[in-house]
């Protein structure tokens, strides 16, 4: 051990060093010292205590316990190209803590640690610059392991009670569990941190990043990148925070369940390539999925790497980050590699001076600026009117073509292909891209228009079938209570209207009907419906057909409304669970036949080959450390007791799986490789099984999955492994195709290929999706169906339809579109 105490103005170089002996496992501990210089060094510790003006400079630390470097009430530091190595069980990096300041970290490599890359609290101003933080154990967060590191957090940065906090240009992979970062741990407050040019990179991680508990945040141009759930989650007591030409996986309000507050949290220019998870797309972000990196692939794309380099997240020269960022005093002046900002112009736009040239992300592109097209211009400006304006896009590129959306979805050379100006009436935003054969495809042009004046009349977006008495009609806008809710402006032959009520969203009106046939084709017809506008818009009267269609459905209330056939009988019983009714699966007194489920019960009386099934389910031993396993399943395409499919949904992250039961043997299809059992309450799971696709989630889930098969038909039923199971409701609705009769004849399916070229994009939508029909089909009426037999009507005026699917559940759903020849059939499938 070398330790240094009470000493001043000392130079250690590695020439002082020939006269150690067993130098390279010396622990290095200094202790009330000053002015020391460390050089060209390799020692097991590194320990500062109450020390002032250190600086130490390309040394090696290896350390296997507690944490590699630790500083103490120290100030003044320089840790400086080091190499710092926890052999996989020191717990951090680094600790710093106990009012440190001044203290800076660069150039080091960090690696190899069990739980923490650098874990800081009650320190300030202290900066973080060009550091490299990668193979971080996860052992922080690891149950199983429960050793000295196990904290509840495994986290690249670890930072409370500190303030002035610099982290500038670190690139951070291959970290396991929590989050590259977390702020606030334990709700300790952290105040003016600025992140800057670092490139956060973690598969393996929640998050990207956690920031709670912080007051005065500034994110600028940083890479957050490929998680599992999102990229930044924004917790609670976050003020003063400002995030700008950011690369974000996503940003996340539902995580912590907060509001978008816009006097606190300053948000605009990013790319975002995942949405919907609480905060709302600012009026400069870029929605896209592929934000255009030279090696890492789209967020949506299942590859990840282990080893990154920072050369795999600089742009392409197509990519929608390049000139796309703001400026301001807080932007910085160079990048990651520590090159100009301000030096490369390099695709022609409309802005003034350098600024216009400054790039999203920690890179800054500095490629070939010859060979790519140009950015298309747009007129009128983007802002706000109103009135109709005429929208033109042009490219100076000669011989270019420009491909546009209108969704603000990421355009491409299959988006609509710009020949004539067009005209806006609402709130809309354009994008742009224009092509060029032996060049490279422009950057994006993102332009928002809204309109302070409503221009266009409310329509029917669509009508749902809730049940045999009720009917919701959708409409596209806000209507006015009074004509939504007059029963004259709503007729259905043979049908008895008995009420209309306006829903809160004030566009959702819920018609309460005499009994509907289940079957039956019925017409409604809705006239004099008027929208909120300062001087109302009526919508132009509509007829639309729609088929009510049954459900099997089972509560087990008053003993059941199905018949069952249990495996073992007495191991299954009707009883109330609290409130409830039940089909109890009653005993754990059973063993699993092999890889089989040790008991379940088939519904009798009905075979299934394309269905919607719902189960609301309870597994009561979740929280039974005994039962590592606790688990419900359900079975379908049930032919005999060796040829059958189930899915089981297990508390254990790796035994959530589909399996093919072929012959008495097991198969497994897909590992979601999440657990569906999180606690011991109802949840309702849904399965899927439509044209050779099965799909499976949870209602009240953020995510799903799906696989291909051909699946047979056949029986279902409820199962386990060897569990104790409630089974609260039961519904399942087989999945019918009517054929369309027009005159009393059958019109006959035309395929989707072929002179029928359809094209609907984004598919999976979210918020809307867009249809364009070829130009030689004449169509009236576009006819979407759900998987239980429901179907909305749209009318048609051009070959070119937005529909908005905002207000429909996630699922599959079939696009049907009659015309002259036939019908044309195509699968559409909606994601939130």
């Amino acid at each position: 051990m070398l330790k240094i105490q009470n000493i001043r103005h000392i130079v250690l170089a590695l020439i002082v060093f020939v006269f150690c002996t067993n130098l390279k496992s010396q622990e290095l501990i200094l202790i009330d010292t000053s002015n020391v210089v460390i050089e060209n060094g390799s020692f097991g510790r590194l320990y500062l205590n109450q020390c002032n003006n250190i600086t130490i400079r390309n040394c090696s630390f290896i350390h296997d316990k507690d944490n590699v470097v630790q500083i103490y009430s120290s100030d003044s530091i320089l840790i400086d190209s080091c190499d710092i190595n926890g052999l996989g069980e020191a717990c951090s990096g680094i600790g710093l803590t106990s009012n440190s300041s001044y203290v800076v970290i660069s150039n080091c490599d960090i690696h190899n640690i069990a739980d923490d890359g650098i874990e800081m609290g009650s320190c300030n101003h202290i900066s973080f610059i060009g550091n490299k933080i990668h193979h971080l154990l996860g052992k922080g967060t690891d149950g199983q392991i429960q050793g000295p590191c196990f904290n509840g957090h495994s986290d690249g940065f670890e930072i409370s009670y500190s303030s002035d906090v610099l982290i500038e240009g670190n690139l951070l992979y291959d970290i396991k569990s929590t989050s590259c970062l977390i702020l606030g741990n334990w709700g300790g407050l952290v105040k003016n941190l600025t992140l800057k040019n670092n490139i956060f990179y973690s598969p393996a991680t929640g998050f990207v990043l956690y920031i709670h508990y912080a007051d005065g945040v500034k994110l600028y141009n940083n890479v957050f990148w490929k998680s599992v759930y999102g990229g930044l989650a924004l917790g609670k007591d976050v003020t003063n925070l400002y995030a700008y030409n950011n690369i974000i996986q996503s940003i996340n309000l539902n995580h912590a369940g907060i509001d978008y507050d816009p006097g606190n949290h300053h948000f605009d220019y990013n790319i975002i390539a995942q949405k919907n998870q609480g905060m709302p797309l600012q009026e400069h972000d870029i929605f896209v999925s592929d934000p255009g990196f030279t090696g890492i692939p789209a967020i949506d794309n299942p590859q990840t790497f282990t080893e990154v380099t920072a050369d795999l997240f600089e742009l392409l020269p197509f990519s929608p980050a390049i000139d796309a960022a703001y400026v301001d005093e807080n932007t910085p002046l160079t990048d990651f590699y520590d090159s100009s900002r301000i030096d490369y112009a390099d695709v022609d736009n409309s802005g003034a001076g350098n600024e216009s040239f400054y790039d999203m992300g920690a890179i800054e592109f500095s490629g070939p600026t010859g060979q790519m097209v140009l950015k298309p211009v747009i007129s009128p400006q983007p802002g706000s009117y109103d009135q109709a304006i005429l929208v033109e896009i042009s490219s100076a590129t000669e011989g270019a073509e420009v491909y546009y959306t209108l969704d603000g979805s990421f355009p491409d050379s299959s988006s609509t292909h710009y020949q004539d100006p067009f005209a806006l009436l609402c709130n809309t935003t354009i994008t742009a891209r224009a092509f060029k054969d032996g060049l490279y495809d422009s950057p994006v042009l993102w332009a928002e228009y809204t309109f302070t004046k409503d221009l266009v009349p409310p329509y029917v977006k669509g009508i749902i079938v809730e049940d045999d008495h009720t009917l919701r009609v959708i409409y596209s806008e806000p209507v006015e209570q009074i004509s939504a809710t007059d029963l004259a402006n709503y007729t259905i032959d043979g049908i008895t209207i008995l009420s209309a009520h306006l829903e809160s969203d004030s566009s959702t009106v819920i018609l309460n009907l005499s009994t509907l046939i289940s079957d039956h084709e019925y017409n409604i017809q809705i006239s004099n419906i008027k929208d909120r506008a300062e001087t109302p818009l009526t919508m132009e009267d509509v007829s639309i057909d729609f088929v009510y269609s049954l459900t099997i459905y089972d509560d087990f209330e008053d003993g059941g409304k199905l018949n069952w056939t249990p495996k073992t009988p007495s191991r299954w019983s009707l009883e109330k669970d609290g409130t409830r009714s039940t089909y109890h699966l009653n005993t754990t007194d059973y063993s699993q036949n092999g890889d089989m489920p040790g008991e379940y019960s088939l519904l009798s009386g009905f075979e299934f080959k394309d269905f919607v099934m719902e189960v609301t389910v309870r597994q009561p031993e979740y929280y039974e450390s005994s039962n590592a396993f606790a688990d419900y399943g359900i079975i379908f395409g049930y032919t005999d007791d060796n040829n059958f499919y189930y899915f089981l949904a297990n508390k254990d992250n790796g035994s959530n799986e589909l399996f093919r039961v072929t012959s008495g043997v097991r198969y497994s299809l897909l590992n979601l490789a999440t657990a569906l059992i999180t606690d011991d309450e109802y949840h309702t799971i849904v399965i899927e099984v439509v044209d050779g696709n099965f799909y499976v989630y949870l209602k009240d889930g953020d995510y799903d999955w799906e696989v291909e098969e051909d699946f047979p038909e056949g029986k279902v039923g409820l199962c386990s492994f060897n569990d104790e199971v409630y089974f609260d409701v039961f519904k399942i609705t087989p999945i019918v195709e009517k054929p369309v009769v027009s005159d009393g004849t059958e019109i006959k399916v035309a395929p989707d290929h072929g002179n029928y070229n359809l094209l609907i994009y984004p598919n999976p939508a979210k918020e809307q999706c867009k249809v364009i029909i070829p130009a030689e089909i004449k169509v009236k009426t576009i006819m979407i169906t759900d998987l239980v037999g429901n179907v909305i009507y749209m009318p048609v005026t051009s070959n070119t339809v937005i529909i908005g699917t905002g207000r429909l559940s996630a699922g599959i759903y079939v696009l049907q579109i009659p015309f002259q020849h036939g019908i044309i059939k195509k699968k559409l499938v909606i994601q939130k």
